[in-house]
């Protein structure tokens, strides 16, 4: 080896690409669009799989449920309406509560 040509960690370079965690109730907000005051959990958790899919992809119901959990927020029943048209009532979460858990400082990053 030629001196002066060490790369990597033996030239004391970081290899380590570190990525911030992401945060959870930021990302949960964000895929509420103009008029949907509420969503159903299978509905968040498709489109935070949709959006930060390194982060998110494999997310149930039941996954977004638990991490909301820890910040404090609790499912409720949700009206709406399936693709064919079908109203029916599942799981979900209101915008507002999420953006409650965000003023009171309940944010984090993902964790499972």
């Amino acid at each position: 080896m030629k001196a002066g040509t060490l790369t990597g960690f033996a030239a004391g370079e970081d290899l380590i690409k570190e990525e911030p965690a992401r945060a959870f109730l930021d990302d949960v907000a964000a895929v509420f669009g103009p008029g949907e005051p509420k969503l159903w959990s299978e509905v968040i958790a498709s489109r935070l799989a949709e959006r930060w899919p390194e982060t998110y992809d494999g997310w149930s119901a039941t996954d977004l449920g638990s991490q909301l959990g820890r910040h404090g927020i609790r499912t409720i029943q949700v009206w709406g309406q399936t693709p064919e048209g079908a109203g029916a009532n599942r799981k979900g979460i209101a915008l507002e509560a999420v953006m409650e858990a965000l003023a009171g400082g309940g944010e984090g990053p993902v964790g499972r």
